[in-house]
């Protein structure tokens, strides 16, 4: 399996807020956000997860309670769990403002979030 982005927080951050600012809905079910929904939305944990390492029973479990970001992302995961508190608990029309602000926390260049995602 090959990782969608390495583990290191400017990459990671990069990778999940251009993609997040490109999709600009919520990945949900019902009212749950969820890693993966209908129509191939992701949360932000959700982009990082590759799909043939992806399954349903990953659905309402915490990064730190899934095998896949603790081998994969270690060094990422407090970057990542405050990516997808962004997801889930922001209004979506502010989530440029709160990813520039968590990059600037982490001291990351935050150009991904005033540059659009090459498609």
């Amino acid at each position: 399996m090959k990782l969608l982005v390495e583990d290191n927080l400017q990459a990671v951050f990069s990778f999940v807020a251009a993609n997040m600012l490109t999709q600009l809905e919520r990945s949900q079910y019902g009212t749950r956000c969820v890693y993966r929904s209908h129509g191939g939305k992701k949360c932000a944990g959700g982009f990082l997860i590759p799909d043939e390492c992806y399954t349903f029973r990953m659905e309402g479990k915490s990064i730190s309670d899934l095998e896949f970001f603790q081998e994969n992302y270690p060094n990422s995961i407090n970057l990542i769990y405050s990516l997808q508190r962004i997801h889930d608990l922001s209004v979506v029309q502010e989530w440029r403002k709160e990813l520039a602000k968590l990059g600037c926390r982490y001291g990351l260049n935050i150009e991904a979030c005033y540059t659009p995602f090459p498609s």
